[in-house]
């Protein structure tokens, strides 16, 4: 399916940090199908993936100079205007880890953290616009961040990343929001406070394949390892996998799109590895702390009841740097979007 003109907080771009990129872009190629770009010496040897030729997501070495920052996938939202996007954020009190910085002509971007303190991207396209294709094999089909703070990650989302919020479930045992409605869903937000317990709130996605079974085997061949066993959910058969580098990545073998969200393999108890990278992500980030404030977000009440997020929503914890999932190049630009030039 084409994935055209996203709307603001909509999903559009994924991307790996890694250890063994050459190891990885193999993997994954084989895994999903996917051909692999010429590396780019001009933003630090980061690579695209393709999909029938078209870019599905991008791959930037890790060259271990910061043995604090982990192995990671991040997942970045589209907004027509970063700058603005950020002086709301700024606004709520989270912070902004990185940014705003131009990726040559294709767009400008910026990392921060939502009010539960999960990492993600913006990205306001140029002549970039992201990946094209989704919910096919070999593409993306579904995202969602789990957060352990659920009324002010849905308010952070509505009124500072300009989701179209849709309360699909709201029941003890099941809280979930998304962005659009039915066919129009673009991605979800999960309360997991029962579940992530030690682990940090985290943005993750799910690529379509066609058959979960025998992906998972040809990952186990490949040299990945299952991280949980597949499992059928009501919109399809999941599979949670590790790649050879110990990436968590998920795979779903589709019923139907939209990929509506379900009570996922992450409302399930998270592995030891999953729980350590979480860890490790946190610990890193406040280890390469830069001054600026790591934020726990507190609910404010709007005039209508309903939690929003102000200039008093943000209290400090800590201090963070820039997510690890994004690295720089020779001359400290961002790498983030190669050049096709």
């Amino acid at each position: 399916m084409r994935h055209t003109d996203p709307g603001p907080g909509a999903p559009t771009w994924i991307e790996l940090f890694t250890t063994g990129a050459d190891e990885a872009a193999t993997f994954y190629a084989d895994l999903f199908g996917w051909t692999v770009g010429e590396a780019s010496p001009d933003f630090g040897g980061y690579r695209m993936l393709l999909l029938d030729g078209e870019p599905i997501c991008g791959l930037m070495p890790h060259d271990g100079s910061d043995a604090s920052a982990p192995n990671a996938w991040t997942v970045y939202l589209a907004t027509p205007d970063v700058d603005a996007t950020l002086a709301k954020v700024t606004e709520t009190g989270c912070p902004v880890l990185m940014g705003p910085v131009d990726i040559a002509y294709l767009g400008r971007m910026a990392m921060v953290l939502d009010p539960s303190g999960a990492a993600f991207g913006l990205w306001q396209a140029g002549t970039f616009a992201g990946f094209s294709r989704v919910a096919e094999p070999g593409a993306p089909g579904w995202f969602e961040t789990l957060t352990k703070d659920y009324p002010m990650t849905v308010a952070f989302y509505r009124d500072v990343i300009g989701w179209p919020t849709h309360t699909m479930a709201d029941t003890d045992d099941f809280r979930y929001t998304t962005h659009g409605k039915d066919e129009a869903a673009a991605a979800g937000i999960m309360d997991a406070s029962a579940f992530l317990v030690d682990q940090t709130s985290r943005w993750q996605f799910y690529l379509v394949v066609e058959d979960t079974d025998a992906t998972v085997a040809r990952a186990l061949e490949l040299g990945g390892s299952e991280e949980q066993p597949a499992e059928d959910t009501p919109y399809g058969r999941i599979g949670s996998l590790l790649d050879p580098n110990g990436v968590p990545f998920r795979v779903m073998q589709s019923l139907a799109w939209p990929l509506l969200p379900h009570p996922p393999p992450a409302s399930r108890q998270h592995s030891a590895a999953d729980s350590a990278v979480s860890r490790q992500h946190l610990s890193g980030q406040r280890r390469r702390g830069q001054g600026r404030a790591r934020s726990s977000c507190a609910a404010s009440e709007s005039s209508t009841g309903s939690p929003s997020v102000g200039p008093t929503s943000c209290t400090a914890r800590g201090s963070p740097s820039a997510p690890s999932p994004v690295g720089t190049d020779a001359a400290g630009l961002p790498a983030t979007f190669h050049s096709a030039a």
